[in-house]
């Protein structure tokens, strides 16, 4: 995977975050310069939030790597469906959609219910876990919580699209318009485009997923939050995000029918893969599109 400061095992450092984090200084709540980090069975760290380019953390050698997200103010959700949705504490978000390298460290170690997803035949390692449903990603994060100590735990739909957006208010981190070399989804025939897909090749479209580590990440060092897999979150499916400037809260009921799913896949169009666009997908249900990220949170 791409190099950077990995901080796993190490004394006290202070980490600015430099010019990656872009867009905090308009969308902090307070300045916002050092956030302490423990880590298990290693002093605690200063990172700054927002420099997940160049600075993040794991808790254990095969656990997600993790970046730490500054709190703020932001519109999220599209169009009419758009609110303004407050995080008063800065909060760490997988770099990566959990892999299957990290799956399988949970089943060796006796957790994810002994469950081994196929990979469909494209390889396992780095590329993104697949064929998982969100009861099974929901045992991942319980084993991560009790193997590190930390409180880890799927995202709400509000804090992945605030993490996917990093400051900013266009269709995609990078700007109104996406391509191939920015994601990895699927090309629609020409009577089916709309404005904001790519209008290449059909050809140059993957059809599979891709490491996690593919292409660039966002101003906050998140990597692939447009397409490759849907990322589940912890919220219960509802149409429309409601219209409410009160503060994220964990979502839902444990026994929803639907959850929430953001990102976009290989196997979708890119309108799908823009920041604010969500679907509901049967909690029940595995399929080679869907993968999920963690949080955590920092004390």
């Amino acid at each position: 995977m791409r190099q950077g400061l990995l901080l796993l095992a190490s004394t006290p450092l202070l980490l600015s975050a430099g010019p990656h984090a872009i867009a905090q200084a308009q969308q902090s709540l307070q300045p916002q310069a050092c956030v302490t980090v423990n880590t298990n069975g290693t002093p605690a760290l200063c990172i700054a939030p927002g420099s997940g380019r160049t600075v993040w953390f794991r808790d254990c050698e095969r656990c997600p790597q993790m970046v730490v997200i500054p709190g703020g103010r932001m519109d999220v959700g599209e169009d009419r469906q758009a609110r303004n949705i407050v995080f008063e504490k800065p909060f760490a978000i997988g770099r990566f959609a959990v892999t299957f390298d990290e799956w399988d460290a949970c089943v060796t170690e006796g957790g994810c219910g002994g469950y081994s997803p196929r990979d469909n035949g494209w390889g396992r390692d780095n590329r993104p876990v697949i064929n998982v449903n969100w009861a099974d990603a929901a045992l991942y994060v319980a084993w991560l919580s009790r193997k590190t100590g930390h409180s880890y735990s799927l995202p709400t739909e509000e804090q992945r699209e605030y993490a996917t957006r990093a400051g900013t208010r266009t269709r995609y981190w990078s700007g109104s318009s996406i391509t191939l070399d920015q994601a990895n989804y699927d090309l629609p025939v020409p009577s089916r485009r709309r404005p904001g897909d790519d209008w290449g090749d059909l050809e140059k479209a993957r059809r599979r997923t891709v490491p996690v580590d593919s292409f660039s990440p966002n101003h906050w060092g998140l990597f692939n939050v447009h397409g490759n897999v849907w990322e589940w979150t912890s919220n219960c499916w509802r149409r429309e995000m409601p219209a409410s400037e009160a503060p994220a809260t964990p979502a839902g009921s444990t026994t929803c029918g639907r959850r929430v799913a953001r990102g976009g896949s290989w196997n979708d169009f890119a309108y799908l893969a823009a920041s604010g666009a969500r679907i509901g997908f049967a909690a029940a249900s595995r399929n080679p599109m869907q993968g999920f990220r963690v949080v955590r949170q920092l004390r």
